[in-house]
């Protein structure tokens, strides 16, 4: 009684397809595009200590950044009481490094700051607030859905 056949050619079958399907494996992740969030990341790893203490900051604030979207218009409104305001707003992309945006913050008289947003692709985005009032670092992170 004949059970398993010609076990040479099961043995040959199954190595040959596990051959391929490594070789498959490997074509298909060499040509996936991989997109690090950060290009310097290492560089910015080291300094995460004074970005923790920006947000440890950022939360005690009695009024903090506030921010609206508006038309094509994302407007700031940053806190009454701070003075000499600047930093940069990076609009990060996930799915497109390429449509990352970094802008100036630089508020009118009343701290409040509009920033256009009609060239901006529509879909997901990260908002990141990385501001200083008074020589005092904050930061802010927000997701933003443009329609």
């Amino acid at each position: 009684m004949k059970i398993y056949g010609n076990w040479a050619l099961g043995v040959t079958a199954l190595y040959s397809s596990f051959a391929l399907f490594i070789i498959g494996f490997f074509v298909v992740s060499t040509f996936n595009k991989v997109d690090l969030v950060e290009e310097n990341y290492y560089d910015k790893e080291i300094a995460y200590q004074q970005h923790i203490d920006k947000v440890k900051r950022t939360k005690a604030l009695v009024s903090p950044l506030g921010w609206k979207l508006q038309a094509d218009q994302l407007v700031l409104q940053f806190p009454k009481d701070r003075k000499e305001i600047k930093g940069s707003i990076n609009l990060y992309r996930p799915s497109d490094s390429k449509n990352d945006r970094t802008i100036s913050i630089h508020p009118d008289d009343k701290n409040v700051q509009h920033v256009s947003l009609s060239n901006m692709e529509k879909g997901l985005w990260r908002v990141q607030f990385n501001w200083q009032a008074d020589s005092t670092g904050y930061y802010n992170e927000d997701i933003l859905f443009i329609e």
